[in-house]
């Protein structure tokens, strides 16, 4: 699904169905920065003051986003490979390890119907051209529990992306809705466990790890130039959970902002 949401008309009875969803993240709050979204940089000494660190603070720029509101972006050609494993996956926009609540924010994915719904924008002003080496904007949810090796058979972890991708305009905020569903609106990025065996909806009132990668580009391929910007992200009933709720229509279509 590659639907926008353009209008919604929610009643007061809508309340309780987006109570529980995840706020609005406009990252307009000049006092929250780039409220830690980070990016996948395995160079960067920088949050924990670990050698490597990966986690690479995001730049923030308090307007030119959609509306005017502030947003964030990544450069592409700072990423490294997240994993390597059978597919290679890139972390452009993901909530790093400085909210309050560390490591992740809680995002409940479990409302009925749940849709994720983010603007994007391709190179914003810069000038570079955008290159994901062959890969898709998708959505990852996902869980890693070290067990204090290096050898990634002792580790239990389980990584999975939205099978429908997100658009993002040439210069031009694009804005991209994708209903999540069930366990096969996922597709596996990495999987690697002892003693469990988790599902994409196990995930759902809480993953561990959550946000934006670049899934499907080849083994030893990495996004080598331009910038993604990332604005107005969050997490609602997909439309037609709200008719069922009795909380009003929404109208579709795409949607874009200079």
């Amino acid at each position: 699904m590659r639907s926008a949401i353009a209008a919604a008309v929610i009643c007061a009875a809508a309340s309780a169905a987006l109570a529980t969803s995840y706020d609005k993240e406009y990252w307009d709050t000049p006092a929250l920065g780039n409220n830690n979204w980070t990016y996948w940089d395995e160079d960067y000494n920088g949050l924990s003051g670990e050698p490597t660190d990966h986690n690479k603070p995001m730049n923030y720029f308090a307007g030119g986003g959609v509306g005017g509101s502030g947003y964030v972006s990544g450069a592409l050609g700072d990423m490294e490979p997240a994993l390597a494993h059978s597919v290679s996956t890139f972390w452009p926009a993901y909530p790093g390890e400085l909210f309050p609540d560390s490591p992740f924010p809680y995002v409940d994915l479990s409302i009925p119907g749940a849709a994720v719904s983010v603007w994007i924008k391709g190179g914003h002003g810069l000038g570079s051209a955008i290159d994901l080496a062959g890969g898709e904007i998708r959505f990852f949810i996902g869980y890693y529990d070290g067990k204090g090796t290096e050898t990634l058979d002792d580790d239990e972890q389980a990584f999975y992306c939205t099978k429908d991708a997100f658009d993002f305009g040439d210069n031009v905020w694009d804005q991209t809705v994708v209903t999540l569903g069930g366990d096969l609106n996922w597709d596996t990025i990495a999987k690697v466990e002892t003693t469990t065996d988790t599902k994409p909806t196990d995930l759902y009132d809480g993953p561990q790890q959550w946000g934006f990668c670049i899934h499907g580009v080849p083994l030893g391929e990495s996004p080598g130039g331009g910038s993604l910007g990332f604005d107005r992200f969050e997490v609602t009933p997909e439309p037609g959970a709200l008719v069922v709720l009795g909380v009003g229509a929404l109208v579709l279509r795409r949607k874009r902002k200079p």
